[in-house]
């Protein structure tokens, strides 16, 4: 069998979303399965939308993502002369002819309904389309057929001078050596008119397969609202790579034994694009946000660190490593995004915290001055300052005043963070550290003053 090469083919017309990773992930997961190549090409030739800042884009995701190419990046627009080379070949064999030689002779001329197609005037060099059944198998569907009566003439060059659609991508396939096209199932209408012009050129035609679509959870086509973000947003949101490269798996695959966890060593092992699923598959958040969590607990602190740091820095927050460390293990099983650890730990960075106005409502409304400077009486005694010694000399103090322990557990974790739940109290107050855990008491004991004084 020869070398096993596949493409990955985006237009730099938008930011790369899950759509695209995912076909780019399967056939970069696919190439290294059979240890082919992997070619990324740039389909630029709609020079009105593509833009430099989405090639970038597209080029930062990929390798975020880890997905490094073994040829490319290739450009469509530096490759025109390429294209209209095999144009005038098809031309001077009579299967193609110039949109404007027909149209002066008063011939109607019939170009399907691509979008491409719109430009049947001038120096617009169009395919010829033989009347017949085109047949292909996909491989993940079966044999497919399709007559070409659907969809009519092809375009091959428009009117400016740029390459078509179905034309550039069957030239740089044949020409790149493509062996297998694996792409999504909006592409089957396209594939017809590849084979045609493949046959016309002299070209093999290589293996097609086409996966199907996914769906938002509601069960329409993914949209922002339901999933659709750029990766490079997500990486943003704070989602770890290697996180969306195992959920981009399971979206049409799976590694069998109810598995949906695993290394993407252990997907390239063991994938195989014919078992990729027939039905669509769901975008479902809440499950990306599981994986999500389960890679974050299955990285050491010290891994954890170095990935929240540029979110700590962005938000100018300069925190001492081993102290950082510190907060991460008290998070770390309830995170579900790197931002989390910044967002929800925002009392550990810095004093300028929020407050949940719904928590201070509850436990901080009833004046418990008495309590607190008890409490801080005990904490300056404290010595060493850690968890156990801690947890005894509260519960004592409770013991001694009489109440239960809720009573002042409460109204102490939202006077220190702002918030109604988080990490066990005295783990959190043993990581805040003595000094900031006394000073915020006494800021609360300042605002009961402030209160009962107004």
């Amino acid at each position: 069998m020869s070398e096993v090469r596949v493409r990955f083919a985006p237009s730099p017309t938008g930011f790369l979303h899950i759509g695209g990773a995912r076909t780019a992930l399967f056939n970069w997961v696919y190439a290294r399965h059979a240890n082919g190549k992997f070619i990324l090409r740039i389909e630029d030739t709609d020079e009105r939308r593509s833009e430099k800042r989405y090639v970038d884009e597209i080029l930062d995701s990929m390798k975020w993502l880890g997905m490094d190419w073994d040829e490319g990046p290739f450009y469509q627009s530096q490759r025109k002369d390429i294209y209209l080379e095999f144009a005038n070949k098809l031309l001077e064999e009579g299967r193609a002819y110039r949109a404007a030689e027909r149209r002066n002779k008063g011939i109607s001329i019939s170009v399907g309904t691509d979008s491409e197609t719109e430009s049947d005037k001038g120096e617009a060099i169009i395919f010829s389309v033989p009347e017949e059944d085109v047949v292909f198998n996909d491989l993940i569907r079966g044999e497919i057929r399709i007559n070409s009566r659907q969809f009519g003439d092809i375009v091959l060059i428009k009117s400016d001078g740029m390459p078509a659609y179905n034309f550039a991508c069957v030239v740089d396939d044949a020409l790149m050596g493509i062996t297998h096209i694996l792409r999504g199932d909006d592409h089957i209408s396209n594939t017809p008119k590849q084979v045609l012009l493949y046959r016309a050129l002299g070209f093999d035609v290589p293996e097609f397969a086409h996966f199907p679509l996914i769906l938002g959870k509601d069960g329409g086509r993914l949209s922002k609202r339901t999933g659709a973000t750029a990766v490079s947003e997500y990486r943003r949101m704070g989602y770890l790579a290697d996180a969306i490269v195992n959920y981009l798996m399971l979206l049409g695959w799976s590694p069998g034994q109810n598995r949906e966890i695993f290394s993407i060593e252990e997907a390239i092992d063991l994938f195989d694009i014919k078992d990729v699923n027939k039905t669509a598959a769901v975008f479902d958040m809440d499950k990306l946000n599981w994986v999500n969590s389960e890679y974050i607990k299955s990285k050491s602190d010290r891994e954890l660190l170095d990935l929240i740091l540029p979110f700590l820095k962005e938000r100018g927050l300069d925190v001492d490593e081993a102290y950082a460390i510190k907060v991460i293990s008290l998070f770390k099983s309830r995170a579900t995004t790197l931002v989390d650890f910044v967002d929800w730990a925002d009392y550990f960075w810095s004093d300028d915290f929020s407050f949940d106005r719904e928590a201070v409502d509850m436990h901080l409304s009833v004046d418990k001055s008495e309590l607190f400077v008890r409490l801080i009486g005990v904490f300056e005694r404290v010595h060493p300052w850690d968890t156990p010694i801690i947890e005894k000399e509260f519960r004592a103090l409770v013991d001694e005043m009489g109440i239960k322990a809720r009573e002042l557990i409460h109204p102490v974790r939202v006077a220190v963070s702002g918030k109604r739940i988080g990490p066990g109290l005295f783990d959190l107050l043993c990581v805040l550290g003595r000094d900031r855990v006394i000073d915020r008491l006494k800021k609360q004991v300042s605002r009961w003053k402030e209160m009962s004084d107004g």
